[in-house]
């Protein structure tokens, strides 16, 4: 799914600006004596920043694991639709978050017409489970 490969993406992004900010610690660990509790303002700076990246970093993993969670749900509901096309318009709209027009013209039909395939799917899912 797009949102998913959007964040694994970003992950990546932002685990690659840590460990350039981590590069520039500059001086620390070099070996030279400093006062006990005393760091460089680099260093402090840097450790800003990657704490920035970490929690950047967590808050798209927990991105991940909620759309991928999301994704299936809907595919056991949908799975009760009983049509791959309702299933594809179900995700695409309700966990991407396209919009019924870009949708439609994705798919080549009017959203009128996938507003439809949409509402019977769910129709079908509602009386499936109760």
């Amino acid at each position: 799914m797009e949102c998913i490969e959007f964040a694994e993406n970003e992950i990546a992004r932002l685990e690659g600006l840590k460990a350039q900010e981590q590069g520039k610690t500059g001086g620390i660990g070099d070996g030279m004596p400093r006062a006990p509790g005393v760091k460089d303002a680099t260093y402090a700076a840097c450790q800003r920043a990657t704490d920035l990246y970490d929690a950047d970093i967590s808050l798209q993993k927990r991105n991940v694991i909620e759309a991928k969670e999301r994704i299936e749900q809907i595919n056991i509901l949908v799975g009760l639709s009983g049509t791959v096309k309702a299933r594809h318009i179900l995700i695409k709209h309700y966990c991407e978050g396209k919009s019924w027009d870009s949708l439609a013209e994705e798919m080549h039909y009017s959203s009128r017409h996938l507003k439809r395939i949409g509402r019977r799917a769910i129709d079908i899912i509602e009386k499936r489970c109760h």
